[in-house]
């Protein structure tokens, strides 16, 4: 059994609806810095292949290690190599004069957090990417035909005659709503950024360590993934303390020369 939304699966049903809320948000936000509908579209366009070449990119080398020709056909992709793949090209994407490489990827920074919650409430829909098995009050069931049931009845879990799965932890939500969380702060954020590329820098750590934490509770872990967003949410987390350290320096620097200036 494949869950399904109507005629089509939980899984595409998920990346349509992270397709609608992540465009529209880069529509939006984008328009307010004056592109016009062709360089939207191209950035759009840009954004897709960047996150699909990513999330594949990852996939592939988590499955490296078990190598089978069917991993460049699957349609299982890593997210997290998606959404730095789009972050770390989105300063390339087209965009209007008046502005800098790194207002395009503030821009369009916070509208990934949509893309984590639109495609992670397809991966609950579908019973994927799920947690350990728990008695925390908020665990859940899922049914028979789901991949947690599959996967608990493949390891004597369950009996392949139950109903549902014994409850595990919903991972998958938890994963929603940081990608939530984070659109909203960063969107209420925006205005108040110090400097261009602050936000983008912002998202990459917030978004990277959330996901490193998370993944400590899924059920079939994705070893390779883990060790690609530790190593990356430690990159982001250094570069952002440089910019900090930078900005304090020239910051203290400036306060220096108006003090021997008024002296």
């Amino acid at each position: 059994m494949q869950p399904s939304i109507g005629p089509i699966s939980a899984t595409t049903f998920g990346w349509l609806l992270a397709a609608v809320l992540t465009g529209g948000a880069i529509v939006w936000s984008t328009r307010a810095e004056g592109l016009t509908a062709a360089r939207i579209a191209l950035l759009l366009l840009g954004c897709t292949l960047a996150l699909l070449v990513g999330a594949k990119a990852l996939y592939i080398l988590e499955s490296v290690a078990q190598w089978s020709s069917r991993a460049d056909f699957s349609q299982q992709v890593r997210l997290p190599g998606g959404v730095i793949a789009v972050l770390l090209l989105s300063p390339w994407f087209p965009r209007s004069a008046r502005a800098s490489r790194w207002q395009m990827a503030d821009s369009i920074a916070p509208a990934l957090g949509l893309l984590v919650l639109g495609t992670r409430i397809g991966c609950f829909l579908q019973g994927c990417c799920y947690g350990n098995v728990s008695t925390l009050p908020w665990a859940l069931p899922f049914p028979r035909g789901s991949e947690v049931h599959d996967w608990q009845v493949q390891n004597g879990i369950v009996n392949a005659s139950a109903m549902q799965s014994i409850p595990v932890q919903p991972l998958q939500l938890y994963f929603a709503i940081a990608g939530a969380l984070l659109f909203l702060v960063l969107v209420e954020y925006q205005e108040r950024k110090r400097y261009d590329g602050e936000v983008a820098l912002l998202f990459a750590a917030s978004y990277l360590w959330s996901t490193w934490l998370l993944e400590l509770l899924r059920a079939q872990p994705h070893s390779v993934t883990q060790r690609f967003t530790l190593v990356a949410s430690l990159v982001a987390s250094g570069i952002l303390a440089y910019v900090e350290a930078r900005r304090l320096s020239a910051d203290g620097g400036a306060a220096s020369s108006r003090t021997a200036e008024n002296a």
